[in-house]
């Protein structure tokens, strides 16, 4: 059974422009209502329409967000938001600017085959660049 689109969009400050985020959010014909918007910090979850996101996010729904970093800065928070969403909630996340993150792909494969979402994304830490060969630059 599908279940219903939703986009995360995370501004750091008032200041900043989101409207790159929600071009994206918008070609992917996301209904308004279901577009989640903080302008703040990422250092931690304690968003106020990331809560109310999470809260509407029921199994088989489809997450968007345009980059990892997005989701927030904290490394050992982001992978306990992905279990979240991802586990407890049965919630698909899709991060448009890294496909390897995208937890539809190999649903099909027997457990322990192949990395996964999960796999890539605890060799992603937000704002860590890597160079060939997985050596932080």
């Amino acid at each position: 059974m599908a279940g219903n689109l939703y986009g995360y969009v995370r501004v750091s400050t008032q200041d900043q422009n989101e409207e790159r985020q929600m071009v994206a959010m918008r070609q992917l014909a996301i209904p308004r209502k279901n577009l989640f918007l903080d302008k703040q910090s990422g250092k931690d979850f304690a968003r106020a329409e990331y809560q109310k996101m999470v809260k509407r996010l029921r199994r088989g729904d489809l997450l968007y967000i345009k980059s990892i970093d997005r989701l927030g800065r904290n490394y050992e928070e982001i992978q306990n938001q992905w279990r979240i969403l991802t586990k407890d909630k049965r919630v698909d996340i899709v991060v448009l600017d890294m496909p390897l993150l995208d937890t539809r792909r190999g649903k099909d494969l027997p457990p322990g085959h192949g990395q996964g979402a999960g796999g890539v994304l605890a060799e992603q830490r937000p704002g860590e660049h890597r160079k060939p060969g997985g050596v932080s630059a």
